[in-house]
């Protein structure tokens, strides 16, 4: 009796503690996901974001919360043909809505307004390379495209021209950057025909270049900017940024344009002639046969293609200039010595 009573009261004890909570396995909860990547939820499964979780607040909350670009991006190129024409229609007020808030007072709706753009043109450029999907369509609509672009190249300008912090006019170039290289051919990239509209943006880009101190934080990518806006449709119709440049004679301006080019190539000469120094010196004869023997180099010591392309940009805006610019060779003979 007393061994039965022994194993009665072991198997109790077991099923309590298999019914005890406390030595359960706690379930693992999903992470919360933030709240900005479920709002991009809401817009790229197509629904009306008023009628959302979110309700009517949807926008005015949206541009406060900071933008995860790159998962936006991502999250967009996923989407097949039947879910990106679902998406269109909150896709092109997103853009709408972007422009709106680059007129706020609010700095971080701006900033944010900026940087969602940014994600929302370079997803939408890689999609486009994808699929083949209209890509003026996806971003605002065929029957606003214009007015839409001429009211993002106003904003940009005025950031640009104005006393606004360098972060912001950065980004700007940055955005503008984007739309110039979505394509790897820039004479079929259909946004550059709404800059074409609007040659402003010249203005702005030589404003940049005059002052000292614009210009050693954005002279890069506005001389960069510059030379891919040249470069579109050059032979085919008449570029405005190509004949502004070739009537171009301020002087400061021309200055800046040239110090940013020979500030570039300079720091890839002396790049390259410190990896010279590193070889062991001789006479004049030792010389001419290194200079030689290096028509046979082999490819491990020879300049790699990625060390030349470094330059590359500068290389073209010094020809664009040159090219273009009946100015710009005198300026630089008389000042510059390469």
């Amino acid at each position: 009796m007393h061994d039965i009573y022994k194993r009665k009261m072991a198997v109790s004890i077991r099923k309590s503690s298999g019914n005890n909570p406390t030595n359960a396995t706690p379930k693992t909860k999903s992470p919360m996901r933030e709240k900005i990547v479920q709002m991009y939820d809401v817009l790229l499964k197509g629904e009306p974001p008023s009628t959302s979780s979110f309700g009517e607040t949807f926008w005015s909350e949206f541009f406060l919360l900071k933008p995860k670009i790159n998962h936006f991006e991502n999250e967009l190129c996923k989407l097949n043909h039947e879910q990106v024409a679902s998406a269109r229609i909150n896709l092109n007020t997103l853009f709408e809505q972007s422009l709106i808030n680059l007129t706020e007072e609010h700095h971080i709706r701006v900033v944010y307004a900026l940087q969602t753009l940014c994600g929302l043109l370079r997803g939408a450029y890689r999609k486009q390379s994808g699929s083949g999907i209209d890509l003026v369509n996806l971003l605002m609509g065929f029957e606003v495209a214009e007015k839409r672009m001429s009211e993002l190249v106003n904003h940009i300008n005025d950031f640009l021209m104005g006393d606004e912090p360098a972060s912001l006019k950065d980004l700007c170039l940055k955005l503008l950057l984007i739309i110039a290289t979505g394509l790897e051919n820039v004479s079929q990239n259909m946004l550059l025909e709404f800059i074409m509209t609007n040659s402003l943006l010249f203005e702005s880009l030589m404003h940049l270049l005059t002052n000292t101190e614009s210009r050693n934080s954005h002279g890069k990518n506005a001389v960069l900017l510059l030379t891919l806006l040249v470069q579109y449709r050059k032979y085919d119709s008449t570029n405005p940024y190509i004949v502004k440049l070739s009537l171009l004679d301020d002087e400061l301006s021309l200055h800046g344009y040239g110090q940013v080019i020979t500030t570039s190539l300079g720091a890839y000469n002396q790049s390259y002639e410190a990896s010279l120094s590193d070889q062991p010196h001789s006479g004049w004869f030792s010389s001419i046969t290194s200079m030689v023997g290096n028509m046979f180099v082999s490819d491990e010591t020879a300049v790699r293609p990625d060390q030349l392309r470094a330059c590359n940009a500068a290389l073209l805006a010094l020809y664009e200039a040159v090219h273009l610019n009946r100015y710009f060779s005198i300026f630089m003979t008389v000042l510059y010595t390469f």
